[in-house]
């Protein structure tokens, strides 16, 4: 390699060549953002081949969705919603509100990405998705459950200011006792409701079933021969029905 490069002083030639090659090219950013389009694209092409029901979605000033399924469910049951501002999602464990919630924000990304969206019929404007659906403490920063809901409670607070959004906000405030987590969430629906966010809130809390301005769906159970199921179907109206103790009991902890 030293008697080689002595000679014909290759690594200089190298370098002329790459330098050449770098001019030619409009930029290495461009080439970047064009192997991510085609992954993309190709990510895209996937979408479908498991045999649900998928549709080309629409534009629309309000969101409606029609046997809207969960992609990486199998045999998911489907829900419709029509969407116009609010909705406080009330319902007992296990029934169903925290996967409904994806499944309408997984449907809105795929929207908003300019993909074909796992619902029979789906119409939307196209605005981002803000949720707080896994919001958990962090011990090495010293940030609480509650104050971690806090700080994407506020980033939410920030993003709507100038623009809409569809909000997905998971048991809200449950990191706090109930009667402070009652106040504070009645505030901030308040505020949504003022703004004309579209959101969907669910909660334990049946008080915020009264705020103003809100809409009321739940998910609920039912039992049979002492078994407790679950249909996953959308309801209207807030939850009538509680199943911790029962949960507790099925356990042998009580």
């Amino acid at each position: 390699n030293i008697l080689f490069n002595s000679i014909c002083v290759i690594d200089y030639w190298v370098i002329l060549l790459y330098n050449k090659t770098i001019k030619a090219s409009d930029s290495i950013n461009s080439t970047f953002e064009a192997i991510a389009e085609i992954e993309a694209m190709i990510s895209f092409s996937n979408i479908g081949i498991d045999g649900n029901i998928y549709s080309i979605p629409q534009e629309c000033s309000v969101i409606e969705a029609e046997d809207m399924i969960h992609p990486l469910i199998k045999d998911c049951v489907s829900n419709s919603i029509r969407l116009i501002n609010g909705i406080i999602l009330t319902g007992s464990n296990m029934s169903g509100k925290t996967t409904f919630m994806r499944t309408l924000g997984i449907n809105q990304l795929l929207f908003n990405a300019g993909s074909i969206v796992p619902s029979k019929s789906y119409k939307a404007p196209k605005m981002p998705v803000l949720t707080s659906l896994r919001a958990n403490d962090m011990l090495v920063e010293g940030v609480s459950t509650f104050y971690a809901e806090i700080l994407r409670m506020k980033l939410i607070n920030e993003s709507i200011e100038d623009s809409n959004a569809l909000i997905l906000v998971d048991e809200i405030f449950k990191g706090t006792n109930a009667k402070e987590r009652i106040e504070a969430s009645l505030k901030i629906i308040e505020k949504l409701v003022d703004k004309k966010i579209i959101f969907i809130i669910s909660t334990h809390d049946y008080e915020l079933c009264d705020a103003k301005g809100i809409l009321n769906y739940h998910f609920s159970e039912y039992y049979k021969d002492d078994k407790i199921y679950f249909d996953y179907l959308l309801k209207d109206g807030k939850c009538e029905s509680k199943n911790a103790i029962y949960l507790l009991k099925m356990a042998k902890i009580i």
